[in-house]
């Protein structure tokens, strides 16, 4: 019985080879006629046509191949454009790697990430001695006056904001410990982008006043370009204003 399975194993491997040896030499003779003067310019124009014929037969399927592979392509590319942004390029700061987010851990209250209420937040910074601390809130504002309204992403900070970071505006100033109490001039720091496609690249922006969320607010300062924190496109920092 063994030597009847290596009997047919070698048979059937034999006549393989054989078909492979055909197949190459076909190949070749494929490859030769190609390259022979009769195979001209007008027979490869004619393949050609006749190509785009038998395309021109299936637009259906052709619509939905373009469809799926531009999706794939658009999905692909704003995956990408996330982990670059998030986990590949380094973040906008100097010293990055010593940033840390804190969290208030609470599992008998049932959650284990929430942010800080303002005592406790107080009473961390105050007592903290190898640590600096800043506070922030997501928010939005919106942007009207002398155009048309725009909702625009923004942030609350504290006014060490920037002074954590070790990043400063690349126009005027960050915020002053007077501008993070309740009842102060309302001041703002904006994006670059915002800077240039909605003031044009002011060069006099450092203390021009616009109007967000109905109230006057003095721009004190013009951010680096690309700079961001926590998302991309954050065009206002606004001081948070509490009283210690």
């Amino acid at each position: 019985q063994w030597e009847a399975d290596l009997i047919h194993r070698w048979r059937w491997m034999e006549g393989r080879g054989q078909g492979i040896l055909a197949w190459s030499l076909g190949a070749f003779r494929h490859a030769w006629y190609l390259l022979k003067t009769e195979y001209t310019m007008d027979s490869i124009w004619q393949d050609v046509k006749y190509g785009f014929r038998s395309l021109n037969r299936s637009r259906g399927i052709i619509g939905i191949a373009i469809l799926s592979l531009a999706s794939g392509i658009g999905a692909s590319s704003a995956i990408f454009s996330v982990v670059d942004v998030f986990m590949i390029r380094p973040l906008p700061y100097p010293e990055s790697d010593r940033l840390h987010m804190v969290w208030v851990n609470n599992p008998d209250r049932g959650f284990g990430r929430a942010s800080f209420t303002v005592p406790d937040f107080l009473d961390l910074k105050d007592q903290s001695r190898t640590m600096a601390l800043a506070a922030t809130r997501s928010g939005s504002f919106n942007l009207s006056g002398e155009f048309e309204a725009e909702r625009l992403r923004g942030v609350y900070v504290t006014p060490d904001f920037f002074d954590v970071l070790e990043v400063q505006p690349a126009l005027g100033r960050g915020f002053t410990t007077d501008e993070g109490i309740p009842g102060n001039e309302r001041v703002a720091v904006i994006s670059h982008e915002l800077w240039q496609d909605r003031f044009g690249g002011d060069p006099e922006m450092v203390g021009r006043s616009i109007i967000l969320d109905a109230l006057p607010h003095t721009v004190v300062g013009v951010m680096p370009p690309r700079f961001w924190f926590r998302f991309v496109n954050q065009d206002v920092f606004a001081p948070i204003a509490f009283s210690g």
